[in-house]
This record gives C-alpha cells, sequence and structure tokens, in this order.
C-alpha cells in the first residue's frame, strides 16, 4: 500500500502539475514529502535480503524512486541524493539475480505482472534523469519472448505460470509495459502476439485493463508497426532452467508447453521446494 500511493500520487503530481492551481500542487507536494521521509523507516525481510532477488524489491524501490523523481526539484524536498542512489541500486541488482535473460524468474508470472508495474516506470523515469543501470537491466531481458510463448489467445488470456499465481494473466500492464524494452526487429512479431493475446485481435480485448495497465497501451502501443506472426523457435533460460514450447501461432486451441528446472532460485523470493515441475496448456484444458 506505501509503494502503491506513493507512485499514484508521484505519477500525478509529475503529469498533472501544469494543470492545477499552486494550492492543488502544494496540497500534493507536501504528501509527497512526507511520504519521502518515511521511507527510509521501512523495513522488510523480502527487501534486506542480500541478493535483493524479492519482488518486494522492485515493488517498494521502484516506488520510491518514481517519488523522489517527481519531486526532487522543488526547493523545500530536501537532499534525497543517497535514497536515490539507494533505489537506483537496489533495482539494478534485483534485475541480475531476480530474472533469466528470458525475464523469467523463480516467484512467476503473475508476480513478474504484478511488479512490472513498479519497476519499469522506474527504471523508464531514471533512465530520462540520468541513471540508466535499471533499463539497461531490462533492456537486456527478452520480456516479449517470454510472453508469446507462455501467453494463450484464450478469452481470460491465460499463461503457463510457474512459481506463486494462477494460470490467468491479471491484465496489470505486464504486456503493455514490456514495449518500450522489444526490438526494434522484432516489434512487428510482438505486436502480432499482443494483438490476439489482449488487444484489437482478441477474443476479449482489454489492453491491460486493471491497475490502470491500459495507460501504458495508450503510451507504447505501436500502432504504426505492420504485425507479423513470430517465429516457432523454443525459449530456452538455462540460467534458470525455464523451458517453452508452443506448436503453432493459430487461435485458443495451440499447444503450450513448459519445463521448470529450477535450478537458479533465492530465499525471500516465495522459494519453492519443487525443483521439476511441467505444465501444458492445449484444448481449453490446463495440466499443471
Amino acid at each position: 500500500s506505501r509503494a502503491m500511493m506513493s507512485m499514484a500520487y508521484a505519477f500525478a503530481y509529475d503529469w498533472c502539475y501544469e494543470g492545477w492551481s499552486p494550492a492543488q500542487r502544494a496540497e500534493i507536494f507536501a504528501t509527497l514529502r512526507a511520504a519521502a521521509d518515511a521511507w527510509p523507516n521501512f523495513q522488510h525481510a523480502n527487501v534486506a535480503a542480500p541478493h535483493r532477488g524479492s519482488n518486494w524489491v522492485g515493488v517498494t524501490r521502484g516506488a520510491e524512486l518514481i517519488l523522489h523523481l517527481a519531486a526532487r526539484h522543488e526547493p523545500d524536498y530536501g537532499d534525497r541524493a543517497d535514497r536515490i542512489a539507494l533505489c537506483v541500486d537496489d533495482l539494478t541488482r534485483h534485475i541480475e539475480t531476480a530474472y533469466g535473460p528470458s525475464g523469467w524468474t523463480q516467484e512467476g508470472l503473475g508476480y513478474l505482472e504484478y511488479t512490472f508495474g513498479f519497476l519499469a516506470p522506474a527504471a523508464l523515469a531514471a533512465r530520462d534523469a540520468g541513471w540508466t543501470g535499471p533499463w539497461a537491466g531490462l533492456q537486456s531481458r527478452r520480456w516479449h519472448r517470454l510472453l508469446w510463448m507462455a501467453g494463450t489467445f484464450r478469452a481470460q488470456h491465460q499463461m503457463l505460470q510457474s512459481g506463486v499465481a494462477g494460470e490467468a494473466s491479471t491484465d496489470e500492464g505486464l504486456a503493455s509495459l514490456v514495449w518500450p524494452f522489444v526490438p526494434a526487429d522484432e516489434r512487428a512479431s510482438y505486436r502480432w502476439f499482443y494483438d490476439r493475446h489482449l488487444g484489437t485481435e482478441a477474443l476479449r480485448p482489454t489492453f491491460d485493463s486493471r491497475r490502470a495497465g491500459t495507460t501504458w497501451a495508450l503510451l507504447f502501443y505501436p500502432s504504426e508497426v505492420r504485425p507479423t506472426p513470430p517465429p516457432l523457435e523454443p525459449l530456452f533460460d538455462s540460467k534458470k532452467g525455464a523451458y517453452y514450447f508452443r506448436n503453432r501461432w493459430q487461435d485458443q486451441n495451440d499447444i503450450l508447453v513448459s519445463l521448470m528446472a529450477r535450478h537458479d532460485t533465492h530465499s525471500h523470493a516465495w522459494q519453492q521446494p519443487e525443483t521439476w515441475a511441467l505444465a501444458i496448456m492445449a484444448f481449453d484444458t490446463t495440466l499443471p
């Protein structure tokens, strides 16, 4: 709740500033400053773990960084350089630890979806302000390939899940927030998948409808790109031990398979006891 409110107020302050009266700006700025004063008192074992592999790091440090970047130029905000440096460093370490080259994480796509709503905006904002560590880390992963190998064309946007969470995508903005990190030569392929997963060609178009996820579709969706089907190439994340296969790009009855070896795990990050898992989605049936 602390992270969600910090980010929400910071976005409003940054995006609506020019349209507000001085009194409105002062009221929201006072809230931001009070929140910034409170963040150093926040502690949690999932954030303190040396590897920084928990989603708690992406959520809390991401939201705090966004808050600081939105308000740091105000004369009465105070010097937050140490906290900004802490957030940037923790987010950079979190990305390196928690996510394999494909973006796969032991906490599963459900928690990736939730965390990305804080982590990606923080990385984008930090890059624009001159801190490029988190941005470089996110740009080096192939999130879009993970999504198009794990995502179905069913009406509920089901995905091959791992870690914590169920099988359905919760539309919290992940698919739309991935756009800034898709290489130019694969944007046409990702648009083809995106349109059929939850966009214009989907059985139930939502454009990431929860937690204001559609905002990111409005900002980043490349309507000028002509969609083409992705290549049918398996996804191998040898660092994390995650492997995905699908038989075709056609409809809700495509066959999707995932194999998990889980050979790179971290404590305080929803650590699970299993070391091997198989999941299949085919013909409107899920076999975990």
